[in-house]
């Protein structure tokens, strides 16, 4: 008699007696029924015959099947096809269903009403929130400033379902989920909760909401142990820290390899005469407290996971951490699912499908086998990207168009309009709710001072030397029969000079300037004096520190009593939020804001800037869109102009057109739509060697004007 047993794989066919399970083997063998067709994955996305009929075959080769088996398992398969549909519905069908009305007039009535401030939920928060409430599965995809953290919160809180539930965020933003509960009525210690130690993780009557932050969450705490008598200067020197190491391990004297908290050197150990090779393994750390996700127990009913699109790489601590999250309801909040290419969207989706047949691996069908991505290892990811990315890397000296690397979106959108709910500031939902100011984009083209281009020029010659050398070294190992491989690490330390000379040259000892300023800091200076004399305040981004620092002190006081401040990852959280709040005070004399682009993604609010000045360039396109949405969001009442400063003939101009080219394709991904040339010629300002003007043709050329690979 045969058994059906089911697990969280499949079906498993077996039975007690010997011969039936050969009997089992060579029916399934005879039928080419491989063994992957019982699993749940196969049985939910095939089209294949009925269960039944598939068992069926097996009564020829004398395997009796008992009647009740085949009744359960096809309960149990019918209540997972049901799941299984319901989650491939796509958003906008299911707006139609009567179980998406009920949850929005319970939305409605919840939280449709104007708050005692006055300020009332638009109808997109109040759809999405109802969505949430049918879908389990969910990615809030707002653009930045449209409100990701109230709707989010008024979902969970509306559906009766969700009895506890976990949120993740940054440190950063703790504060913004504290201040957007409090606003709903949620009271600490009552309502909510903010996880510390694991013992916070317990169920406790009337506590709904757990606070977390990714660092928390994922980062195992480290206690360093106490330095030997003679190391310890002062009271606050008797530890060791990640900044305070030893130069040479106190045990063995063997120079401490910097950034270890073990020292692994190999010593020599004599015992009765024969010789040992032993590691060191002195540490200076006194023990490791796990990170709070080790302790996680599935008590959850759902899980709001804040800028999702940290998690990106598999590889991460903080991945790892959020995989283990495994509640019955998973929203994901990001106003940038993909970053930098349609490959940064696979954990994301991962996680919030709980790689299930839904997440179908359409790599591996064309080759005929049915299964989900895999949530371990790399097959999953470069499976993934393989179907969905086009092969070739881009190198960004040779970025001189805008192109997508996009494949098969259609599959991707199929996927994404089950899952995915994404608002931009300018759809027609949206847009008249929130009446945000399109901005004015210029991407001015600036040519470099002689001093400057002098320096350029001899950097550049120094990176095509070292290019040639290291060529020639991989020519040679390959004439030895070796191998040689450049670095990738010393290539990127290359460009990052020729980065800094065209936005920070006087960090350079050969450079001699005629003029104290460099041309672009000239263009900003006469632009920034013309707002301020306006009474209008200006945000400034670089990626580099002594950018930042410089022009601090130089726009300080640039028009008299118009005050200049920076932010950078070394300004403690404190002193951030009150230059940001005297910034959004329109009488407090800051009126200038520096801030390093890693900062300026942060989901800070700064509407009272009327410009924003893209100093430099990041490879992450949407890293700077992030910067600049710091002023174009929700509460902005003016058009914003937005300044991207880029030195002609200069790197400056390759990093635009990668940045560009990757845009296109998460815009195209995620958008369904990208930036045209002829759009982007509107945006370009400078000088052109064109004599005629053809918009595609201008735009070509403005992209084509940077540092040319000539090694």
């Amino acid at each position: 008699m045969i058994k059906l047993l089911n697990n969280t794989k499949g079906l498993t066919i077996s039975s007690d007696d010997i011969q039936e399970n050969l009997n089992i083997s060579e029916a399934l063998a005879i039928n080419f029924i491989p063994k992957h067709t019982f699993t749940w994955h196969n049985l939910l996305t095939s089209r294949t015959q009925h269960l039944k009929e598939k068992l069926g075959l097996l009564t020829d080769w004398n395997v009796p099947i008992d009647a009740n088996e085949l009744v359960r398992m096809d309960s149990i398969l019918n209540s997972k096809t049901k799941k299984y549909q319901k989650n491939l519905i796509k958003i906008n069908d299911l707006m139609h269903t009567g179980e998406y009305k009920i949850a929005l007039e319970r939305v409605k009535s919840m939280f449709g009403k104007p708050f005692n401030d006055g300020r009332f939920m638009f109808p997109y928060q109040l759809e999405t929130a109802a969505i949430m409430n049918v879908k389990d599965r969910l990615i809030n995809a707002f653009d930045p400033g449209l409100g990701k953290t109230l709707t989010t919160l008024i979902g969970i809180a509306s559906n009766p379902k969700n009895k506890l539930n976990l949120i993740v965020t940054m440190q950063r933003n703790m504060n913004d989920w504290i201040r957007e509960l409090e606003y709903l009525g949620f009271t600490k210690d009552k309502d909510y909760i903010i996880l510390t130690k694991p013992w916070d993780m317990k169920k406790v009557n009337g506590i709904k909401f757990h606070l977390v932050s990714y660092e928390k969450w994922s980062n195992e705490r480290i206690h360093f142990s106490d330095k030997p008598v003679h190391l310890q200067e002062t009271d606050e020197e008797k530890k060791w820290g990640s900044r305070d190491l030893p130069e040479d391990c106190p045990v063995c004297s063997s120079e401490w390899k910097k950034g270890n908290y073990i020292c692994n050197n190999e010593l020599i150990h004599v015992h009765n005469h024969i010789k040992e090779i032993r590691r060191c393994d002195f540490s200076v750390i006194s023990k490791k407290i796990p990170s709070l996700s080790q302790y996680y127990d599935n008590q959850y009913d759902s899980a709001a996971i804040d800028e999702g699109h940290y998690i990106k790489n598999g590889d991460s601590q903080r991945t790892k951490a959020i995989l283990r999250i495994k509640s019955k309801r998973k929203y994901i909040l990001t106003g940038t699912p993909a970053e930098n290419g349609v490959a940064d969207l696979y954990w994301l989706l991962g996680w919030v499908t709980g790689f299930s047949p839904v997440f179908d691996d359409l790599y591996s069908r064309q080759k005929d086998i049915i299964k989900p991505y895999s949530a371990s290892g790399k097959v999953g990811y470069d499976n993934f990207k393989a179907h969905f990315s086009i092969s070739g890397k881009r190198k960004v000296l040779d970025s001189d168009s805008m192109t997508s690397q996009l494949a098969n979106e259609k599959d991707l959108w199929n996927l994404l309009d089950s899952i995915m709910v994404r608002k931009r500031k300018t759809d027609p939902d949206v847009a008249p709710h929130i009446k945000i100011p399109k901005p004015n984009v210029v991407r001015q083209h600036i040519e470099l001072s002689t001093d400057e281009r002098l320096l350029y020029d001899e950097q550049l010659r120094l990176f095509s030397e070292w290019y040639q050398g290291e060529l020639k070294k991989k020519a040679d190992a390959i004439h030895e029969g070796t191998t040689y491989k450049i670095s990738s690490i010393a290539i990127t330390a290359w460009m990052d000079k020729l980065r800094k000379v065209a936005s920070c040259p006087w960090i350079f000892e050969n450079y001699n300037p005629r003029n104290s300023t460099t041309a672009k800091i000239q263009f900003a200076e006469t632009k920034i004096k013309e707002l301020l004399k306006a009474n209008k305040k200006v945000l400034i981004f670089s990626a580099h520190i002594p950018t930042i620092q410089f022009l601090k002190i130089h726009f300080d006081n640039i028009i008299d009593g118009k005050r200049a401040e920076y932010i950078d990852g070394q300004v403690n959280m404190e002193y951030r939020w009150d230059l940001i709040r005297r910034f959004q005070d329109p009488n407090d004399p800051l009126s200038v804001l520096i801030l390093s682009h890693r900062t300026g993604a942060e989901s800070y609010t700064l509407t009272q800037a009327k410009a924003v000045f893209l100093f430099d360039l990041d490879y992450n396109g949407k890293k700077i869109e992030q910067c600049w949405s710091r002023a174009v969001r929700l509460g902005q009442i003016d058009p914003v102009f937005i300044y991207f400063l880029l030195s002609r003939d200069t790197i400056d101009i390759n990093m635009h057109a990668y940045m560009l080219s990757n845009n296109q394709t998460v815009d195209t991904a995620i958008n369904r739509a990208a930036e045209s040339l002829k759009v982007l010629a509107s945006q370009f300002e400078g000088e052109t060697k064109l004599s005629g003007f053809d918009p595609e043709t201008f735009a070509k050329e403005m992209l084509k004007s940077g540092t040319k690979r000539q090694f």
